[in-house]
């Protein structure tokens, strides 16, 4: 059974890493069990179908999911060339990658100073991309980080959905966001973390306008 939200597999059963199904057919002997697989769900051509001979009124054949995203499997019973049943198909939808942060930036665009420090109003916005069901949301935790002492966690998050909903920054001094992406299955989860350095007031990192490479911890 899909362990997943909306049907979605993230590991097969027990300690198995992928789903796997089995196909069954009961008919005449001198028939075949046909079954094709397409990896994607907007393919136009179909392959060829693999044939499995009916023996003793029976054929199984298992077939392990490995790719992410929608895997298709069609079945049917020939016999002399032809269709004898109607096709059968299955939907299999399986993710066991997390989502990843593609962007993060600062909106409006934000003036920098030395060092990397900001010393403007702005706003963390993030982007992200899963390879399988997509991104759900994120939720994210915001520490300010003083000289001598441990981290604070001065915010928090729950489950953010828009993603257009920006993550903000308040007061000046330095920080490090926690940001946990989940995608649409629920299960699979990433956390990344992001630093930003905010001082409007002072003069002291006023000296270089030049905006440095905004790094992200991975």
């Amino acid at each position: 059974m899909p362990d997943g939200n909306n049907r979605w597999y993230t590991k097969g059963e027990g300690e198995e890493e992928s789903p796997k199904v089995t196909i069954t057919a009961n008919s005449s002997l001198g028939e075949k069990l046909c079954y094709v697989i397409s990896g994607k769900m907007d393919e136009e051509n179909d392959p060829e179908p693999n044939k499995i001979e009916i023996i003793n009124k029976t054929a199984s054949k298992e077939i392990e999911i490995t790719e992410v995203g929608y895997t298709r499997i069609t079945a049917w019973i020939e016999g002399d060339g032809e269709k004898s049943s109607k096709e059968v198909t299955e939907i299999i939808k399986f993710d066991n990658t997390a989502p990843y942060i593609t962007v993060d930036k600062l909106e409006p665009k934000a003036e920098y100073g030395n060092n990397g420090w900001i010393i403007s109003n702005a706003e963390v916005k993030i982007e992200a991309e899963d390879t399988g069901s997509g991104v759900m949301g994120y939720t994210y935790e915001v520490y300010q980080i003083e000289e001598g002492t441990s981290p604070k966690k001065i915010k928090e998050s729950k489950t953010v959905i828009d993603k257009d909903v920006p993550i903000k920054i308040e007061t000046d001094g330095e920080y490090s966001i926690l940001v946990t992406l989940i995608d649409n299955t629920g299960k699979n989860k990433k956390v990344e973390t992001i630093e930003i350095k905010k001082d409007r007031k002072s003069t002291r990192h006023r000296c270089n306008t030049n905006r440095p490479k905004h790094n992200i911890i991975k």
